[in-house]
C-alpha cells in the first residue's frame, strides 16, 4: 500500500449539495440571480463596495489588468514567490514583469524588496504592483501602497490565500479585500487557496 499526500482537501456538506442541485434545477445555469447574490454577499464579507465573480483567480487577475488598461511594454511588479498567474496576467496584456524579492522567512514582498524592484524600472512606465498574501499572512499594504503611489502606479492585491484575513495598519483593523490600500483585490476558491489566518505564537 502506497502513501498518498493529498494536494488539497475540501469540506462539502449536505447543504452545499442541495444548493448545487437547486441551481441545476433552476432556469439559470451559468448566470442569473445567484451570481448577483453571491457577489453582494462576498463584497459584504470582505468589506468591499463591489465584487465581480469570475471563473477562477487567474481570470480575476487578467480582468484586473484589463480594468487598469495596462498596455504592452508597460511594467508590472510581482513577488518572486507566487503562482505563475500573478506574472502571467501582466503578460496576457503585453506588459513586462519585474520580480521583486521576498522576505526569506515569510515569502512576502516587503517595502524594502519593492524599493529594490522599483529601481529596476528605469525610465519605463510602471503601471501596477501586485503583492501576494500567503497562507493567511498579509503583506504590509500600507507601506507598499505608499511606495506604489509615489511611483505613479496602482496596487492590486493577489489575495487567494487571505480570504478572511484581518490586518492591523496604524492601529486600525482592516479586512483583506476592503481595498483601503489597493485598487482591487483578487481571490480564489480553489481548495488549496483559502486558508485561515496564521496566528503568531
Amino acid at each position: 500500500m502506497s502513501a498518498f499526500l493529498a494536494y488539497g482537501r475540501q469540506t462539502i456538506e449536505d447543504d452545499d449539495i442541495a444548493a448545487v442541485a437547486e441551481a441545476l434545477r433552476s432556469d439559470f445555469l451559468t448566470t442569473g440571480p445567484r451570481v448577483e447574490a453571491f457577489e453582494d454577499a462576498f463584497a459584504e464579507a470582505v468589506g468591499a463596495r463591489y465584487a465581480v465573480a469570475c471563473s477562477n483567480g487567474t481570470a480575476a487577475l487578467h480582468l484586473a489588468m484589463m480594468a487598469l488598461d495596462v498596455r504592452p511594454g508597460e511594467m508590472v511588479i510581482v513577488p518572486s514567490i507566487t503562482f505563475l498567474a500573478t506574472a502571467n496576467c501582466a503578460r496576457y496584456v503585453g506588459a513586462e514583469v519585474i520580480f521583486a524579492d521576498v522576505d526569506p522567512s515569510t515569502g512576502l514582498m516587503t517595502p524594502q524588496t519593492l524599493q529594490a524592484a522599483l529601481e529596476q524600472v528605469g525610465d519605463r512606465r510602471l503601471r501596477a504592483v501586485l503583492p501576494v498574501h500567503l497562507r493567511g499572512d498579509v503583506a504590509e499594504l500600507d507601506r507598499l501602497a505608499a511606495l506604489t503611489t509615489q511611483a505613479g502606479a496602482v496596487l492590486v492585491e493577489d489575495a487567494p490565500h487571505a480570504l478572511g484575513s484581518v490586518a492591523v495598519f496604524d492601529n486600525q483593523k482592516e479586512r483583506i479585500g476592503d481595498c483601503r490600500h489597493s485598487a482591487m483585490s483578487t481571490f480564489s476558491f480553489h481548495p488549496v487557496k483559502p486558508s485561515p489566518p496564521v496566528k503568531a505564537a
